[in-house]
């Protein structure tokens, strides 16, 4: 947040404690509440006395057209966002939506704020009809809404409530965070000097460093944990948050440790103090930085340079404008080549605002992309969820793309399948099939589609079932073509329809590739046994016996050769 509140020109409030660690003059402030933003909104118009909160595009679901945020936003741009949705919610309207678990999570904190806001009089309303039905809101149409209209400008009435934006009241709010800054700078450093003796007292505990074991050690240790724990308690907190990964690798608690992990513990634990103390500190001492520039910015004749230069440094051009606009008596009078570095600064902002490929809209664009869309319709066909495959098909037919076309295919043979139209399923299959091909003649170096195996894995069982025998003997060569994992299949599929010779040679093939799978082998052997061709059926199943001495399937049919003979 440094970057955008350090370049907003506007008045600024926060919410809770202004530090991370307990400051003894700060003022009791508004909490927060989570897990999203919306839910702090709704926290804080609930502190400010609103009697009627209406919600604008809190959905808290998904689209029918599998957008979770409204157009306009980095979210909606990256497109429909199928994949990650695996819960489902029901909406004013009555119909079952798609949601995320941050978004369920939060429907749940909604509905306890909405219950206590009532309880105080509070009325919370959302007229989207497809939004998530959430305990304690009501649903309310638009159209009969009935607000009454507040009597003058609300941000009028916001200014009157906080204080003011004066330079002398700025320089009195940097003149106490410079304060804190010091003091925590002090308590930091030397909680750092704690902890090195608190180290050198563990190494002499053990009498490490060429020093004889001394337990005089321990106490000046239990002095100095004491120390931490009341005199430095207030910033010892969040040296121990900072901490808290080291102290996942402490010994189990639950037993007597050894004096090699006592040791090791001390070790740990107060390494981890000192370096997330001076971590801690590093971030301090940038903040000082920072608050004595903002402390020139506010000054009567201020150092120009320094000021340009921190903002440099922290990648904050957007600040230039502000000053300016704090500050137009100064800045009209600026030399031609300052008010030339204001002016590139200015510009420099402008860009940063014109960005539109950010890191957020990359990470929106790699949710959305329809690689989960895959594994969801295998689960919604496996549950023999119909109403969820045909509303995912809806929405997969209204995007322009290979993978999404072939998508759409698989949805609709599984849909087919599962209302048992095993020819309309395959022919749903076989169009896919056709769009991959069509796919790899226009990109030879396309990636291995797994789609086209899915749809070729249900062909295979619907011409099984169906009877199909030469149509499935065709798909699983194609299948035993694209991984040798299915040519044991195929052989067997030889084998059935009376072509034992191909069948030998593609399970020969195979083996070649996975001599372990005495599987295999052993339907290889029983396939040797039949065409009578008893020796090589007994050395197949020797080679089994021999890496698998317990075999008992070998060790029968090697034993049933011996009786045939």
């Amino acid at each position: 947040t440094f970057p955008l509140l350090a370049q907003w020109r506007g008045r600024s409030v926060f919410l809770d404690r202004r530090y991370p660690w307990v400051c003894c003059d700060e003022e009791p402030n508004i909490g927060s509440a989570g897990p999203t933003v919306t839910n702090t909104a709704f926290g804080l118009a609930q502190a400010m006395g609103f009697a009627t909160l209406v919600f604008a595009g809190i959905d808290m679901c998904h689209s029918s057209d599998g957008y979770s945020h409204a157009q306009g936003s980095n979210e909606f741009d990256a497109g429909p966002m199928f994949g990650v949705a695996n819960m489902r919610v029901t909406t004013n309207s009555g119909r079952t939506a798609e949601t995320t678990p941050d978004f369920y999570n939060a429907i749940g904190a909604f509905g306890a704020q909405a219950l206590a806001a009532r309880a105080n009089g509070m009325q919370a309303i959302n007229p989207a009809p497809g939004a998530a039905v959430i305990e304690g809101v009501e649903h309310v149409p638009v159209g009969q809404l009935t607000i009454d209209r507040v009597d003058g400008d609300p941000f009028d009435t916001l200014h009157a409530a906080i204080d003011g934006d004066s330079p002398a009241q700025r320089r009195d709010n940097l003149a106490a965070m410079k304060r804190e800054l010091a003091r925590a700078h002090d308590r930091l450093r030397k909680i750092t000097r704690l902890a090195d003796e608190a180290l050198a007292c563990n190494d002499g505990l053990f009498g490490r460093g060429g020093k004889p074991a001394d337990f005089r050690h321990k106490k000046r240790m239990d002095r100095i944990e004491r120390q931490l724990d009341t005199k430095y308690a207030d910033f010892s907190e969040i040296v121990k948050m900072f901490s808290a990964r080291a102290f996942l690798h402490m010994p189990p608690s639950d037993r007597d440790w050894s004096d090699e992990e006592i040791e090791q513990a001390g070790k740990t634990y107060y390494n981890a103090y000192r370096d997330n103390a001076q971590a801690i500190l590093q971030l301090v001492e940038q903040a000082q930085r920072r608050i004595d520039t903002a402390v020139i910015e506010e000054s009567d004749t201020p150092d120009v340079e320094r000021m340009l230069q921190q903002w440099q440094d922290d990648n904050i051009p957007g600040r230039a404008a502000v000053w300016r606009y704090r500050h137009p008596q100064p800045a009209a009078v600026l030399s031609p080549q300052l008010a030339q570095r204001f002016d590139a600064m200015d510009a420099a902002f402008r860009r940063i605002l014109d960005i539109r490929d950010t890191g957020h809209a990359q990470k929106m664009r790699n949710e959305a992309a329809l690689g989960p869309v895959r594994g969801k319709l295998q689960v919604l066909f496996k549950e023999r969820n119909a109403v969820e495959l045909t509303n995912l098909a809806a929405q997969l037919a209204k995007q322009d793309t290979d993978e999404a076309r072939q998508l759409l295919a698989l949805a609709t043979g599984y849909r087919a399948e599962i209302d048992g139209h095993a020819e309309a399923a395959f022919d749903g299959y076989a169009a896919l099939i056709d769009l991959a091909r069509e796919q790899i003649a226009a990109d030879s170096d396309a990636v291995p589609n797994p789609r086209l195996e899915d749809a070729l894995r249900r062909m295979v069982v619907i011409a099984l079932a169906e009877g199909w025998h030469d149509q499935a003997l065709l798909i699983l060569e194609t299948l035993a073509g694209m991984a040798p994992a299915y040519q044991p299949q195929f052989a067997e599929m030889l084998r059935l329809t009376g072509n034992p010779e191909a069948a030998v040679d593609v399970y020969s093939a195979y083996l070649s590739r996975a001599p372990g799978d005495h599987v295999t082998l052993l339907r290889l052997g029983k396939l040797y046994q039949t065409m009578g061709s008893v020796d090589a059926a007994r050395t197949a199943f020797t080679y089994i016996l021999e890496q698998d001495p317990d075999n008992k399937a070998a060790r029968s049919l090697l034993d049933g050769l011996g009786t045939a003979a």
